[in-house]
């Protein structure tokens, strides 16, 4: 439920007339987002390795629950050559498809780009990765990504630390200083993990063996389940994803090779079978992975020689005062120790992956990945049946072709309609740093009551240009559904929001000829229009985590944000002051929050603060042009001293109208002085004014 706002707020906002918004719980027109249409991702390579490149519709065959499906298209995905050729005929009248270009000029509808089509993101495990490895893994990762002229890819990292939270290190990006920095973070972080042989060589008595034995249980359960949730996160994606765990894996059975085969261990009858509860939750995993198009490249980092160690292990028993205990050289000790790996040869092999264990050369095994997630084929078939059943389908591609490999996801639960709108919300809420496909921008401000109570803002904006329209009995508009969730430093969710933003257009001859033909809506709002909204919260002193997700309604497009806010403990009596918050207003005298800084050209520009628990407060600061040939604050101008109003409350507050501003990157700095209470400080901001729309 979202509180109403508290007087402080209220008043800073009737300062001026806001943007209508359409807001609150009730039901949104419509979900687009359906799998009506079903895209299968297939990998199929020679015997050599090779990608073949040279296949067309006629040599695929798909079937769903063993019945043969007709195939709508296929598509070949080249995303190091930043192109996709259209395979639904032959090779020859192929016509290759630019995935760079982020609109189409002719229609100014939105275009499908590279990053829609493949992405990575690495999960490392730590609960399942010791200290040697984890290095050895970091290093082989740094050294690629700096190696590399660019990364036709984006990338995405998270972190499983010792307790199970898993942590965003980097968000989807190209940017390779952001992903060494996310390695170098996963490399300079303690593990108090040790190697799976250190640990189960270490002499123990039964008890401890017992209570290993519940511990990897609960650890085995608690992983895969935060996995499934991590893959069902993904399916906010638009297109493919590799999601490479990197981990030594976990064991299926009840106790290990370690523990069975001690002779000090034996109270279990189960010891050495599979455990139910655990291969359940694989069962999950593997089929999230496979409804969220997810393929699962597992990476265990230890090397060959440290395998073969722990197989010696298992096969002469653990080590103790008196040495090595003889346990006989059975190789079934062997099979049973290697099969912890088993639950990453199965995620890689039931999703359409590849697992690489004992590998020499881990920078060749991140190249090989990036290759298929590079360059695949994209089939796309009709669902049997037009509306969700929530089950699961299997899926089986075959290509008629001889000595090749073909991969693909095995299945896909077709979720109901409400059930599959909730999970997609629930998604990008959970891995915003995933979801990309609608540019959306997003802030956090803070202001306090006169009894210390905090409120916080939040403000998003996305480019008019960038969303669909859709067209009803009242008219043509652009429709916007708004999520939002406040987390505080546990996870748990203390505040939601669910809203919707709608904008409406005067509706045009063409707009109803193409309405009648059932044709789509060409978006004619302003060029560099930004379309803004804004909720609020009265939260406790707290560290949150606000995620923000927008769900485009005409083209099914989401985007997602995420800030993180600090309330401090109750400071009531202390001197501070709000966060900097910037307003434009437009030539219709409508005034909305700036976002990040950007504002669309002509609007009149304000900045407002609050000063808490004042004296004598006053504001003077400078602006000055950083990237602006036109402006006349090339030089930087002054902004004069003026003292600030205090209100019945005992709030100092502050309204400033900044010169004109020209397209282009400017600094704001203002200077707070409060002689009175003896206290001073200085708020900046960059400001990005838009270039001027140009006529259609």
């Amino acid at each position: 439920m979202t509180p109403s706002p508290i007087p402080t707020v209220c008043r800073l906002w009737t300062t001026f007339v806001l943007l209508t918004m359409v807001a609150g719980h009730a039901e949104q027109q419509r979900f687009e987002a359906t799998v009506s249409r079903v895209r299968v991702d297939v990998i199929v390579q020679d015997r050599e390795g090779g990608f073949v490149d040279d296949l067309t519709v006629d040599d695929f065959r798909i079937f769903e629950d063993g019945n043969e499906q007709s195939i709508l298209s296929v598509q070949m995905v080249d995303l190091p050559a930043g192109v996709l050729f259209d395979r639904s005929r032959s090779v020859t009248t192929s016509t290759p498809t630019n995935l760079v270009s982020n609109t189409d000029p002719s229609s100014g509808a939105p275009s499908e780009r590279s990053g829609d089509f493949g992405a990575m993101v690495f999960v490392v495990d730590f609960q399942n990765l010791d200290f040697r490895n984890k290095l050895r893994f970091t290093e082989a990762w740094e050294d690629l990504i700096a190696q590399s002229d660019g990364l036709q890819i984006p990338r995405a990292v998270y972190l499983i630390d010792q307790v199970g939270r898993l942590e965003e290190l980097a968000p989807l990006t190209q940017d390779p200083k952001t992903l060494l920095d996310a390695a170098g973070e996963v490399s300079n972080r303690s593990t108090v993990r040790k190697s799976l042989r250190d640990e189960r060589i270490e002499e123990s008595g039964p008890i401890d063996a017992m209570l290993r034995r519940y511990r990897d249980r609960d650890n085995a359960i608690y992983t895969y389940e935060l996995l499934t949730q991590f893959a069902e996160g993904l399916s906010a994606r638009p297109g493919r994803t590799a999601l490479i765990w990197v981990s030594t894996g976990i064991s299926l059975m009840y106790g290990d090779a370690y523990q069975n085969s001690s002779r000090r261990d034996t109270r279990s009858d189960d010891a050495g079978s599979p455990n139910p509860m655990i291969l359940a939750r694989q069962e999950a995993f593997h089929r999230a992975a496979n409804s969220a198009n997810v393929s699962v490249y597992t990476l265990d980092p230890t090397p060959k020689i440290e395998q073969v160690a722990g197989i010696a292990d298992a096969r002469f028993g653990p080590i103790g005062e008196d040495g090595v205990t003889p346990l006989g050289a059975s190789n079934q000790m062997s099979y049973e120790l290697d099969a912890i790996r088993n639950s990453l040869r199965q995620a890689a092999a039931e999703t359409g992956g590849k697992a690489f264990i004992g590998w020499a050369d881990l920078a060749d095994v991140l190249r090989d990945i990036e290759a298929d997630t590079g360059r695949y084929y994209l089939l796309t078939y009709a669902a049997p049946q037009p509306e969700g059943d929530g089950e699961y389908h299997d899926i089986r591609v075959e290509v008629l072709r001889e000595d090749i490999d073909v991969r693909a996801r095995d299945g896909y639960y077709y979720y109901l309609a409400d059930d599959r709108r909730s999970r997609f919300v629930s998604a990008a809420l959970s891995l915003p740093g995933t979801v990309a496909d609608l540019p959306l921008k997003a802030q956090a401000t803070r202001s306090w009551s006169a009894n210390g109570m905090a409120s916080v803002m939040v403000s998003i904006a996305l480019s008019a240009e960038e969303v669909g329209l859709s067209v009803d009995e009242d008219g043509v508009y652009a429709g916007l559904e708004v999520h939002a969730a406040v987390l505080n430093d546990r996870l748990e969710t203390k505040e939601e929001h669910h809203g919707g933003l709608q904008r409406r257009l005067r509706r045009s001859s063409a707009m109803q000829l193409n309405a009648l033909a059932g044709m789509s809506q060409i978006n004619s709002l302003p060029r560099g229009e930004l379309l803004v909204y804004r909720m609020e919260w009265v939260l406790p002193p707290d560290e949150y985590d606000i995620r923000v997700m927008v769900l485009d309604e005409t083209t099914g497009r989401v985007g997602s944000a995420r800030m993180f806010v600090e309330i401090s403990e109750d400071e009531s009596a202390e001197w501070r002051t709000s966060d900097l918050l910037l307003i434009e207003t437009d030539g219709a005298n409508k005034a909305r929050p700036v976002v990040n800084g950007r504002i669309p050209a002509r609007r009149i520009v304000s900045a407002f603060l609050e000063v808490y628990n004042g004296v004598t407060p006053s504001v003077s600061g400078f602006i000055q042009a950083i990237d602006s040939a036109e402006s006349a604050l090339v030089d930087g101008v002054k902004i004069f001293y003026t003292p600030l109003d205090e209100d019945p409350d005992g709030i100092h507050r502050g309204a400033f109208i900044l010169p004109p501003l020209s397209p282009g990157t400017f600094r704001l700095r203002l200077d707070i002085d409060d002689p009175g209470a003896a206290q001073e400080t200085s708020l900046e901001a960059n400001i990005e004014v838009l270039p001027a729309p140009v006529q259609r």
